[in-house]
């Protein structure tokens, strides 16, 4: 469970834009605290901030708790598939699929996966 003082930093960060996200993340990946990391994205997942979870799929601290909490969020719920297409989210799952980490390559599958369900998404 996230300490107050993290409660706190969400609570006076949910209304920015992305880059401060990025900022936080790199701040505390930086300090080496992936377990703080971790609870930040479990929150955006929870609040269903589709955008800065799209955002974060290029960042290498949080890319993998992203792609989950995306993954997550886009099953069965047509307005977040729409969103993560919004966001440029089919682009970047498909830039994953060149990682070299299998298990980006199968999170970006997954994902797309779902996404396809989606006619616009299929487009996109």
């Amino acid at each position: 469970m996230p300490s107050t003082a993290l409660h706190a930093a969400i609570d006076a960060i949910a209304a920015a834009p992305a880059g401060v996200y990025r900022a936080v993340i790199d701040v505390l990946f930086i300090q080496g605290k992936e377990k703080q990391i971790r609870a930040l994205l479990d929150e955006l997942r929870a609040n269903g901030n589709v955008a800065v979870l799209t955002s974060l799929l290029d960042h290498p601290a949080a890319r993998q708790r992203a792609m989950e909490a995306l993954f997550q969020l886009a099953q069965g719920n047509g307005a977040n598939k729409d969103a993560i297409r919004e966001a440029g989210g089919v682009p970047k799952f498909l830039d994953l699929l060149d990682v070299p980490e299998p298990q980006f390559q199968f999170h970006a599958a997954s994902a797309l996966s779902i996404l396809a369900n989606n006619r616009a998404n299929r487009d996109a």
